[in-house]
């Protein structure tokens, strides 16, 4: 596994990070015991560094996390976020865990329906970030937090000098060591560069979205860590999806005829899309980590083994450059 520095915070990274969204993603599956053999396999393989939030499995992705480090906490990096409200189901649903066996089928068949219920809301007060920040911590089982984000907040948040206050305060407690910022967008990014003390960004970026690695990417290094999230595209970027995309062969869409081209360059050298995914985002030293989320151990080692990977052909670099001019087509990171 390759190390690289989080930006100017002494932290030394893994390559491939592990995105643990997918861990407890509902209060109605026991996956306790699976997610903590994923986290270990992980760790087992070299990745140091875990990326979860308060929100991911109402609160579970961290109680895992926590479960899995128990004796080894100076050992792994820890990334969580904050800024999104629990709602009134999640919080019936912590309750309502220890009981659930039984209706499982049921409870599974009403996924779409408790989805909708259960709508997550923000909050970016920092009363509200205080109390959520120590509710991590209490699920983490760790008296500090390595990486603390705020979770994709809005422009207008990003402007207010008291979020930053509140973290720099947090930071100087002891209670997080550096704290970070999720963006949706290049602007945010930006926005947050200005601001002092930030560790680092996580930001969307993928064959499919470029636009970081023309601004973005070059003005945050070397100071501040990138992490690349969603760099498969929300599965656009894997052999197993790309019959149910949309993008298949006689759609006339130029996005989707450069889609088709890019897969079939992939096949002629022998080599997945997922995999060739993986090498474009290794090609900037700007970035320090690529959060991967799955919660198979096979796609684990699979997403590490790319990062083992050649280096990329002319023919594909030069083909990947051409996606760029329609990056805009693409926005995968908008349907979570």
């Amino acid at each position: 596994m390759e190390y690289r520095p989080l930006g100017n915070t002494g932290l030394l990274t893994s390559v491939i990070g592990l995105g643990c969204s997918r861990l407890g993603t509902s209060v109605f599956e026991g996956q306790t015991t699976e997610g903590v053999k994923l986290l270990h396999d992980a760790f087992d393989q070299g990745i140091n560094l875990f990326d979860t939030a308060d929100s991911y499995g109402y609160g579970s992705s961290e109680r895992i996390l926590g479960k899995a480090f128990h004796g080894k906490r100076d050992r792994v990096i820890i990334a969580s976020k904050g800024g999104f409200l629990p709602s009134s189901l999640a919080r019936f649903g912590q309750y309502l865990l220890p009981f659930v066996g039984p209706f499982r089928s049921f409870l599974t068949k009403k996924k779409s329906t408790l989805k909708q219920l259960s709508h997550k809301r923000q909050n970016f007060k920092t009363t509200y970030l205080k109390h959520a920040l120590e509710q991590s911590l209490r699920r983490l089982g760790s008296d500090y937090i390595d990486v603390y984000q705020l979770h994709s907040p809005p422009r207008a948040i990003l402007e207010r000098d008291e979020i930053y206050r509140f973290l720099e305060q947090a930071r100087q407690e002891g209670k997080i060591r550096f704290f970070g910022i999720s963006v949706n967008s290049i602007e945010d990014g930006l926005c947050c560069l200005k601001k002092p003390h930030l560790a680092a960004l996580q930001v969307p970026v993928n064959i499919l979205e470029q636009e970081a690695t023309a601004e973005l990417l070059p003005s945050a290094f070397p100071d501040v860590g990138i992490l690349a999230r969603v760099p498969l595209a929300r599965g656009l970027l894997t052999d197993a999806l790309r019959i149910n995309t949309g993008y298949q062969a006689g759609q006339s869409s130029p996005a989707s005829q450069h889609l088709q081209r890019l897969h079939a360059l992939c096949e002629q050298e022998g080599r997945r899309i997922s995999d060739v995914a993986i090498q474009f985002l290794l090609r900037s030293e700007a970035i320090s980590s690529i959060l991967v989320g799955t919660k198979s151990v096979e796609h684990l080692r699979r997403n590490i083994l790319a990062a083992q990977q050649p280096a990329l052909s002319r023919d594909l670099l030069s083909h990947i450059a051409s996606l760029n001019s329609c990056s805009s087509s693409f926005s995968p990171h908008k349907l979570c």
